[in-house]
């Protein structure tokens, strides 16, 4: 996923109460923490935090700076763990349920995220990170129509809030609505002509109208603003392979996977590529490697059923198949996982020779996306084989 957060809040000393001696030291470590903080030493940061603590357990802010600094180099549940201990001093400090969000999401834990933004929304209702935050917990959930309102509210109360444009135009890019997406996109770089990620957000509608070509050229704008722009290099090779241009998609899938070793759909896309240059070899090696990264990445699962059908190894194609089915309906270029499960199936079924299961199948298919011709032909093909 794109990255597509504001900075943590960093939050001022807050003191009780106390005597001017211990008052001065505290303020003295917190100010040089804090200063570490900024430089990127956070090893420091946090010893400085940590002593400060020491001396002054009860300090809100201290324990909100020393999330930041567990947060800044991936230490998500230490930092959560520090939200939460500023929470339980102040349970109206908005920043910590805003930060502790940001926490969760990182760690997976989507739903209890959104339930942190939302708090420190009702806390701050002005609080335009907290509602940026809460749309992108909403859009990973796959909830686009709750994101966009999240972002709209966001961009309401800060109209020149580049990354809020760019988030509003991802969910509604999924959404379908293409155009208004565009919009967005083209307003965070009026905002931001340096933003990679609206350009990559352009080139992704436009690579669902199918205008790949144009698409490309947006993908490319991206990468020469950022060179290890991974996201970008992987959807150029999704519109150069639709393109035909094979090496160069497989030239784009390798620059993403040397930029990312565990990206999932980067091996993917080079497997489809070589599944398009009758490398069955590779391929299957591909989708292997997209399967121990993550066993749940249905495509691959559709991609090796495919390829041992292909073979006419049929037990194991209704495997892979089966085990799409068995995880969420996830789109795709050409259909989702499970119309394409479906229609796998039924070919499966139709080459052992059992034509009313393969009807069956077939019909699923079509159920599912009415519009995906390769399922509607299959179907329309053992209707008259059943009916002579």
């Amino acid at each position: 996923m794109l990255r597509r957060f504001v900075p943590l809040v960093l939050s001022l000393s807050l003191l009780g109460a106390s005597p001017t001696a211990l008052a001065q030291n505290t303020d003295d470590l917190f100010d040089r923490a804090v200063a570490a903080q900024e430089a990127g030493n956070y090893a420091e940061a946090e010893r400085l935090f940590l002593q400060l603590l020491d001396i002054d357990p009860d300090n809100v802010s201290a324990y909100n700076n020393l999330g930041n600094t567990f947060y800044a180099r991936g230490q998500y549940q230490q930092a959560a763990e520090s939200y939460r201990q500023a929470i339980e001093l102040d349970p109206n400090y908005a920043y910590a349920y805003n930060n502790l969000g940001l926490a969760l999401s990182n760690l997976g834990q989507l739903e209890a995220a959104i339930d942190n933004y939302t708090r420190a929304v009702e806390l701050d209702p002005n609080y335009t990170s907290a509602y940026n935050g809460l749309g992108n917990a909403l859009h990973d959930l796959g909830r686009y129509t709750e994101a966009a309102l999240a972002y709209r509210r966001a961009i309401e109360l800060d109209p020149d809030f580049t990354f809020a444009y760019s988030n509003l135009g991802n969910s509604l890019q999924k959404l379908g609505q293409l155009e208004e997406a565009a919009e967005n996109y083209r307003r965070a770089l009026e905002l931001d002509p340096n933003y990679t990620e609206a350009y990559n957000g352009l080139g992704n509608v436009l690579y669902d109208r199918g205008q790949w070509e144009e698409a490309i050229a947006f993908y490319e704008a991206a990468v020469e603003l950022d060179p290890n722009f991974v996201y970008a290099y992987n959807n150029m090779g999704n519109a150069q392979r639709n393109l035909g241009q094979l090496d160069a998609a497989a030239v784009s899938y390798r620059r993403a996977i040397a930029l990312d070793s565990r990206y999932t759909s980067a091996y993917n896309g080079l497997g489809n590529v070589y599944y398009d240059l009758g490398d069955v070899r590779q391929a299957r090696e591909q989708y292997r490697r997209v399967l121990e990264l993550n066993p749940n990445f249905a495509h691959a699962h559709n991609n090796l059923g495919n390829i041992a059908y292909d073979l006419e190894d049929y037990n194991a194609a209704i495997d892979h198949y089966r085990s799409a089915l068995e995880l969420p309906n996830e789109s795709g270029t050409i259909s989702s996982t499970h119309v394409l499960a479906y229609n796998g199936l039924g070919l499966v079924s139709w080459a052992l020779n059992d034509l009313d299961t393969a009807r069956q199948f077939f019909e699923a298919a079509v159920r599912l996306d009415p519009e995906y011709d390769a399922a509607r032909e299959n179907l329309t093909s053992v209707r008259e084989l059943l009916e002579r």
